[in-house]
């Protein structure tokens, strides 16, 4: 599993090889994200806020989105804004992340990761964010 973030000082990435880690990794997320400023943004919010929600048992609520349109794939905002790639081994291929950790290829789903906090600041900064629409598709 992994967690990224990044804001105006910096981009940090947490993670685990082992699942077994996977609590673990999820108490020192809880601990970052009670001392982050918000708002946080996120590219899909209802899919940010769901997974979060889901892992830590606990609501975490994203107030900007950053797709345009619900729906909308990164990879179309990134090439109609002209976003670099950052060198993302999957091509805005998620699950490619997914596969590659299960794998044991955690560079590769540590690139991909880096990647796509990249283009989510090049995206908020170029073009902006709206509000999320409605309520999160899960809560706990």
């Amino acid at each position: 599993m992994i967690f990224g973030l990044v804001n105006s000082q910096f981009l940090q990435i947490l993670y685990v090889t082992k699942k077994e880690e996977i609590g673990e990794l999820n108490d020192r997320i809880s601990s970052i994200i009670d001392k982050l400023e918000k708002p946080f943004y996120a590219f899909n919010t209802a899919f940010e806020t769901n997974v979060l929600t889901c892992q830590l048992g606990r609501n975490i609520t994203f107030e900007c989105e950053l797709q345009r349109e619900k729906y909308e794939s990164k990879a179309n905002a990134v090439r109609e804004l002209r976003i670099p790639t950052h060198n993302d081994p999957f091509n805005d291929k998620g699950i490619l992340c997914m596969y590659a950790w299960q794998n044991g290829e955690f560079e590769k789903a540590l690139a991909h990761n880096r990647a796509c906090l990249l283009k989510e600041r090049d995206i908020l900064l170029r073009r902006g964010y709206r509000k999320p629409n409605g309520l999160a598709l899960f809560t706990i």
